[in-house]
């Protein structure tokens, strides 16, 4: 099926939506310090198979982090549960408190075939080398903590992305290099140098079918290099295409864009002393451009970006059908005020703030209905005097993926989402002809509520936005009203 639903974007006009959810869960508990979280990147989308699309998200989301007791931390991990929608409250120990040694920085991916990977750096003595961990498909549990690396030189800065529908890649940076090692058929390959850069300072990220890192010249700021995978079974590079920008570059992270994976990456600019949020995508007309996303007198620090499309609707004639789409959606960001930091989450122009930092994004692995999926924002938070590790949804849902292109035939009112809901919800609908139409909530008794849309139409696809802040929790109905049509459909308010 999710096959089906990603490949529809390709073929087909649709239309999608994206809704943070309006609670804050709280993963972890307890007299432990949680930090440097990471969500399980399934869904970064690999561009060799598919026609550059995964041919399959597993329905597996796990959350990996390092946990300090007071005397020593260790890799830890839950998972996410899609019967109850939430994280699991038992954490996993993937690698133990060992006395003596760090263990930092970790990352997770899932794959279709239901294999996962944890890796992360440890340090004993004076170097760092990067360590493994295996969750096999029906094991019962990680397996033991195996060195990936045995060097005398560190190995930091690790990730941990898919390749194909059983195959991941553990990248990571090795002084100035970058090197990398793939996981396939139940064993690694041997370790071979992706990008051999002398650079003081390599950041980089992987998705879709592309690599992007900074570099720093001579003399100057740092630039990006952004290159095709030419080879993904053996992860082999075509020539880079470079991304300059007035002031210094840090931190990309690939946007993930559903219908043209890899094509679009932010960064952070730091200029006149401050960070702002810049994005940088291809267009197949004009090439890269950089435009600001984001940016304020303050700093504002990008760290864990994920687009979804908002809409995806024909674009400009002549266009290939993978580059015929508005794409905007949610991200989430660190934004520094003084001595604060905080989460920022953006959905199209509007933002919340939630205090915390390091937030970490997944991309869409879970299906919770229809063509609804479901993604996390996770980070971390010291409000509590513990730093713990919090976590919001978002839902995405595709509608209209059964209808090609062109003017709607029939009237349509959606179920509204999410349900339940506290205190807003969305609802859309669609209307074939011309008329004077009304959406209107009701109660139980049949009073009317609210009055939502009141008044003529074209044909075409809409949406409302309801609030219900100022009532009770309850059964609602909302109802569609059109010239000869008259649709039903019951909402939950849950406080």
């Amino acid at each position: 099926m999710r096959k089906a639903f990603i490949l529809c974007l390709f073929m087909m006009t649709a239309v999608a939506s994206a809704q943070w959810s309006n609670t804050i869960d709280t993963i972890t508990t307890g007299n432990f310090n949680d930090i440097d979280a990471q969500v399980d990147h399934a869904g970064m989308v690999p561009g060799s198979t598919n026609a550059g699309m995964y041919g399959y998200v597993p329905g597996v989301e796990w959350l990996v982090f390092e946990r300090w007791s007071g005397t020593g931390d260790a890799i830890s991990a839950c998972m996410f549960s899609d019967s109850t929608l939430k994280w699991d409250s038992n954490v996993v120990a993937i690698s133990p408190e060992i006395v003596g040694v760090l263990q930092k920085y970790p990352d997770i991916c899932t794959v279709g075939n239901g294999t996962s990977i944890a890796a992360w750096q440890e340090k004993a003595g004076t170097v760092w080398n990067i360590y493994t961990s295996i969750h096999a498909t029906n094991s019962a549990g990680w397996s033991d903590p195996t060195a990936l690396t045995n060097d005398t030189v560190s190995n930091t800065d690790v990730e941990v992305r898919p390749l194909s529908d059983s195959s991941l890649v553990v990248i990571w940076k090795r002084n100035n290099a970058i090197l990398f090692s793939i996981f396939k058929s139940g064993s690694f390959s041997g370790i071979d140098t992706l990008v051999a850069s002398n650079t003081v300072s390599t950041e980089y990220d992987f998705a879709g079918n592309e690599f992007v890192w900074t570099d720093t010249a001579s003399s100057g700021n740092r630039f990006c290099l952004v290159s095709p995978v030419e080879n993904a079974a053996t992860l082999t590079l075509s020539a880079a295409d470079t991304i300059t920008a007035d002031g210094d570059i840090s931190n990309p992270r690939f946007m993930i864009l559903y219908g043209r994976p890899g094509q679009g990456f932010a960064f952070n600019l730091y200029k006149d002393g401050r960070f702002a949020a810049w994005e940088a995508s291809l267009s197949p007309t004009i090439g890269w451009s950089t435009e600001e996303l984001a940016g304020s007198a303050t700093a504002s620090y990008l760290n864990g970006v994920f687009y979804v499309p908002m809409q995806v609707t024909s674009a400009e004639p002549g266009l290939p059908k993978a580059a015929q789409a508005y794409l905007g959606g949610s991200s989430a960001w660190e934004r520094v005020s003084g001595t604060d930091t905080s989460v920022v989450f953006i959905q199209a122009a509007s933002d919340s703030i939630q205090e915390g930092s390091d937030p970490t994004m997944s991309s869409l692995t879970l299906a919770v209905g229809g063509n609804t999926y479901v993604g996390f924002a996770a980070w971390q938070s010291d409000r509590t005097g513990r730093s713990r590790i919090y976590s919001r949804s978002f839902l995405w849902k595709l509608d209209a993926v059964d209808e090609p292109a062109g003017p709607p035939t029939s009237f349509r009112l959606d179920q509204n989402y999410p349900n339940p809901f506290n205190p807003t919800t969305n609802i859309e609908y669609r209307i074939a002809d011309f008329g004077f139409v009304s959406l209107k909530v009701y109660d139980v008794l049949g009073r009317l509520v609210a009055t939502l849309v009141n008044g003529a139409r074209s044909p075409g696809s809409y949406g409302a936005q309801f609030n219900g802040s100022k009532l009770a929790s309850g059964v609602y109905f909302y109802r569609l009203t059109a010239p000869g049509v008259n649709i039903v459909r019951k909402m939950l308010l849950e406080k």
